[in-house]
């Protein structure tokens, strides 16, 4: 059985060739320069924080550094019982 539509679900999209705001136009309201400024202004902004973020290349050297420094202590704390026993410091 098919389920049930509710009325207040439904929507109707506006015609083809009509704007959904029904404003129709060009979408130049004379305000475009301004919008535009605006958005050069926000494009410069984020390719400058682009700058300083780290770099695939980045990331990766610095996975690299983790993972030995990781091992090394692994290592270390195997390996150091028994050399203070073997010296008998310990």
């Amino acid at each position: 059985m098919p389920a049930r539509i509710e009325s207040s679900n439904v929507h109707t999209l506006p015609a083809r060739g009509r704007s959904v705001d029904g404003g129709g136009g060009s979408g130049n309201d004379g305000d475009m320069e301004a919008r535009l400024s605006a958005l050069e202004k926000s494009v410069v902004r984020i390719e400058t924080r682009m700058e300083s973020l780290a770099s695939k290349s980045d990331v990766s050297e610095a996975k690299f550094q983790i993972i030995i420094w990781v091992v090394s202590a692994i290592i270390l704390a195997q390996v150091l019982p028994s050399l203070l026993r073997f010296f008998g410091t310990g």
